[in-house]
């Protein structure tokens, strides 16, 4: 079954339990943004992650394979786009956070 961004996010969504629907929707959102833009792979992690959703929580993505001319750009199309604050983590520029990131964190691969 081929599943489009919208329903792998919904599909995990369905997996971490209680998340408000303006988070899933700035999700989705969010992992459009940076698919359109050639990000090859792209991750959540931190409170989303863990399960650990708050009213106040934000959402933290991290990329691979995004081209390094557009980070900054993408950074502000997540603010200005998304409801909630985002954070966004290049994991090809800083090898050693990539690896403490995928060893510690919670990182689920969602497009």
């Amino acid at each position: 079954m081929i599943m489009t961004t919208n329903d792998r996010i919904l599909d995990i969504v369905d997996k971490l339990g209680d998340v408000p629907d303006d988070m899933q929707r700035d999700l989705a959102r969010g992992v459009a943004i940076l698919k359109e833009a050639g990000c090859q792979q792209v991750y959540v992690f931190g409170s989303i992650a863990e399960g650990h959703v708050r009213p106040d929580s934000d959402i933290d993505f991290a990329v691979r394979g995004c081209p390094a001319k557009l980070f900054f750009k993408l950074q502000g199309r997540l603010l200005v786009e998304l409801r909630r604050s985002a954070d966004l983590i290049d994991l090809d520029a800083d090898p050693d956070l990539a690896a403490f990131l995928e060893r510690e964190a919670a990182m689920i691969h969602v497009d």
